[in-house]
This record gives C-alpha cells, sequence and structure tokens, in this order.
C-alpha cells in the first residue's frame, strides 16, 4: 500500500510550558538556539511565593534540520526550499520560518517498516501562543528515492501545518489531504521533479492515504488504478526499485 507516514500528525497535543513544583528544578521546558535545543533550568532562590509555572522562552525562530544522514538531509532542504514554487514551502517558512513562537523540528530514527514518518506536535498557538512541531523521517528511507523521501517530507509537513491550524486526529487531516489537497501534493513533487509524470505524482501523493473514503471508493469504482498506484509507490520506494533516483 502507499506509505503509511503521519502517524502522530493529529495525534494528542502535549504542553511544552511544565508547571514547576516550588522548590524544585524545571528542565523540560525549551529554548532553541543554533542547531540544538537546550533546557531552561529555573530554580527556586528562596523567594516567596515560590514559582509554580514558566512560559516556553523562544529566543528566535526556527526551522531545524537536525537529520544526520545527508541524503534525508539534503531531501528536507529541498522539499522546504524558499525558492521553491510549492505550498508546502510556502506555508512551512510562512508559519515556522517567520514567527518566534511556531518552530519545527526535523529528526530520523529509525521506525518500523511500514511507517515512514510521523508528527509530534507541542503547544497550542490559540490558547497557549506556542507550537512546535517534530516531523521524524524513518532512516530506513535512505535507501529509496528521493521523489519518495520528498513525498514523505510534505505528507509530514502538511500535517505540522494542519495540527498548527487546528485541524486534530490524524484520520480527519488525511481525509482532507485526500479529497482536498491531492491535487497540491501533487503540484509540489511535480515543482521539486519537472521530469515527474502526471500519473506518478498522483500515485506518490496518495502515500498514508489508505484508510481514507477516498482511497477506499477509488479501489472500489477503479481497482486498476489503485493497483498501478500501489505498484508505482514500490518502485519508488524499494531500494531496488526502479523508479527514481536514489541516494545510494
Amino acid at each position: 500500500m502507499p506509505y503509511t507516514g503521519g502517524e502522530g500528525g493529529g495525534g494528542t497535543i502535549s504542553n511544552p510550558c511544565a508547571t514547576i513544583p516550588g522548590g524544585n528544578t524545571q528542565t523540560n521546558a525549551y529554548k532553541t538556539l543554533d542547531n540544538e535545543q537546550s533546557p531552561i533550568s529555573i530554580i527556586d532562590d528562596g523567594g516567596y511565593p515560590p514559582p509554580t509555572t514558566v512560559e516556553c522562552s523562544t529566543v528566535k525562530s526556527r526551522i531545524m534540520n537536525n537529520i544526520k544522514d545527508s541524503c534525508l538531509k539534503k531531501m528536507v532542504d529541498q522539499s522546504i526550499a524558499k525558492n521553491l514554487d510549492s505550498y508546502t514551502s510556502e506555508i512551512v517558512n510562512s508559519i515556522f520560518g517567520e514567527s518566534l513562537d511556531f518552530n519545527l523540528f526535523f529528526e530520523e530514527a529509525a521506525l518500523v517498516p511500514t511507517l515512514d514518518g510521523k508528527n509530534d506536535p507541542q503547544g497550542d498557538p490559540g490558547t497557549q501562543g506556542v507550537f512546535n512541531s517534530t516531523i521524524t523521517i524513518n532512516s530506513l528511507l535512505n535507501t529509496s528515492s528521493v521523489e519518495y523521501i520528498a513525498a514523505t517530507i510534505i505528507h509530514e509537513a502538511t500535517h505540522a501545518y494542519m495540527t498548527y491550524q487546528g485541524k486534530l486526529g490524524e484520520f480527519n487531516q488525511h481525509t482532507q489531504m485526500g479529497t482536498n489537497l491531492a491535487y497540491t501534493l501533487q503540484h509540489d513533487l511535480q515543482s521539486m521533479f519537472p521530469g515527474m509524470t502526471d500519473k506518478d505524482a498522483k500515485a506518490l501523493s496518495w502515500g498514508g492515504l489508505s484508510e481514507t473514503q477516498a482511497w477506499k471508493d477509488l479501489v472500489n469504482n477503479n481497482p486498476q488504478e489503485a493497483n498501478d498506484i500501489l505498484d508505482i509507490n514500490k518502485k519508488y520506494k524499494d531500494a531496488t526499485g526502479t523508479k527514481g533516483q536514489r541516494c545510494k
């Protein structure tokens, strides 16, 4: 099936501004520094009343690409490049690249093979005035095509934006992607890869949406097209696939 990225994109949002018991040291709020996160320690100095809460402190807005693998890292940079004619690039840079309170982090981890990426949000821009989102890309994708990696990044960045907008729930977000954003995701891929056919871009834009009604309708109404989409995704994803370009 198409890649199942997006887990965590619509999950429960935790609060990055934690409560501090009086007299204790707070170490789980973070401020962003040059390409790293540093805990803010707040120690009760004996004043009265003792501190009970802390607001998250952001030194500077950050879109932080913390990925170590050179191929995955390069594709993150290219997928959100400011000069790209891309919906994904526009929303990432306008929301997370301009605000002092909204930050986006890219990480990598060895996830299960069926999960290409996930999104972990913290905060609520509406009620807390702060929002951080961490996108984790499966390190196993470093053998996939660069086109497939880009599709995963675009998918997860869209999750981050939807959560920022208050559209919660992975299923709800996937439903909107499948019904309202399919062409947009396809356009973003072809902006990055001008030689990609409409058919391939459309197929990759279906990644992660196999539980939606739109996909189920496609399977029922046009099973041949659905099978073609699965086949195209496999050829872009597999290390020995015959579609796309690979870093390794």
